[in-house]
């Protein structure tokens, strides 16, 4: 009676997550895995297969608190209660299975990237299909493998067709002038993140002009290249932890430049270590509140990167 109760629990709980993942919001996906989750909870203990229940207890838990806070905290919170939940049901390396593929969800369900959370599952869903083969979870077995098929197709649809989309419609900022002669400028600029206080840095001149640390992309330069030895000529620092953020084109004029077509790639990143005394000495890095800031940017371009990243920041969705 117990196992077959469990299987019916098995199918209630693959169905909600096989939901979430053809859901575009975030919060539409956390709470179909709460559901996934209790379901899930209630699978395991009947079939004694004690970690796999705490872990999915705890993932209920996760999911909640996800969608209520932004607060890093919560998230080692939750991938030491894992690691604890574990060694407390431990029951020899089939234990361990259960625990890899919650600390890698946890992960990226908190990175607020939805592509990222189909792509992952793929691999997360892969381990829980050999744990519930060992622990006799027949029926979720069966339903790892559509969630794992289900999370291909969602993430050729709803994420390559977006990516395509967003490669041929980048955002233009500005209005051109009629008759004015635009250079090209390609250009490479970086959000630098301060996690204790969650500020980020910008740069500054004589004359409180404010702007991303960042410029124009040399010939024979990446767009990373330029980025790490503009950084260092504006702060004297190194960079780590950057990753690709937007593209945005912009018409653009300065005194010093004239009329400019812009074309920049905007990154996030960390400051590394301190290389070398910054050579633009007109330039002050300053840290700043993004909320405070995002209208002040001197460049209308760097304004919408920076008001799109306070969205992306918040897990909701930038809206013109």
């Amino acid at each position: 009676m117990y196992f077959i109760l469990a299987q019916v629990f098995a199918l209630l709980s693959s169905t909600c997550l096989l939901i979430s993942f053809w859901q575009k919001k975030r919060n539409k996906i956390l709470f179909f895995q709460i559901l996934d989750s209790t379901f899930d909870v209630l699978q395991y203990l009947l079939l004694g297969a004690y970690t796999g229940g705490a872990i999915s207890l705890l993932g209920a838990t996760r999911a909640y608190c996800f969608s209520k806070t932004t607060n890093k905290k919560f998230l080692y919170l939750f991938l030491g209660l894992y690691i604890v939940a574990s060694l407390v049901t431990f029951d020899g390396a089939i234990s361990l299975i259960p625990l890899l593929a919650a600390l890698i969800y946890t992960i990226v369900v908190w990175n607020k990237k939805e592509k990222n959370i189909r792509l992952y599952s793929i691999f997360v869903f892969m381990l829980w299909l050999i744990y519930d083969v060992l622990v006799g979870a027949y029926v979720n077995s069966i339903t790892d493998i559509v969630l794992i098929v289900s999370n291909i197709m969602a993430f050729n649809k709803l994420d390559r067709k977006v990516r395509n989309k967003e490669e041929s419609n980048i955002i233009r900022i500005g209005k051109k002038v009629e008759g004015a002669i635009y250079k090209k400028r390609p250009g490479a600029y970086v959000i630098i993140e301060r996690d204790e206080d969650n500020k980020i840095a910008i740069a500054t001149d004589a004359i409180d002009v404010y702007f991303f640390l960042g410029g124009g992309i040399e010939k024979n330069e990446t767009e990373e290249e330029a980025l790490k030895r503009e950084v260092i000529e504006e702060s004297g620092y190194s960079l780590k932890n950057i990753k690709l953020f937007d593209k945005v084109t912009s018409w653009c004029h300065t005194e010093a430049n004239g009329y400019m077509d812009v074309e920049a790639t905007v990154y996030i990143a960390k400051f590394d270590k301190i290389i070398t005394k910054s050579i633009e000495e007109d330039h002050e890095v300053i840290w700043v509140n993004p909320i405070e800031y995002k209208n002040k940017l001197y460049h209308g371009y760097q304004r919408y990167i920076l008001n799109k990243y306070i969205c992306y920041k918040k897990g909701i969705d930038y809206e013109e």
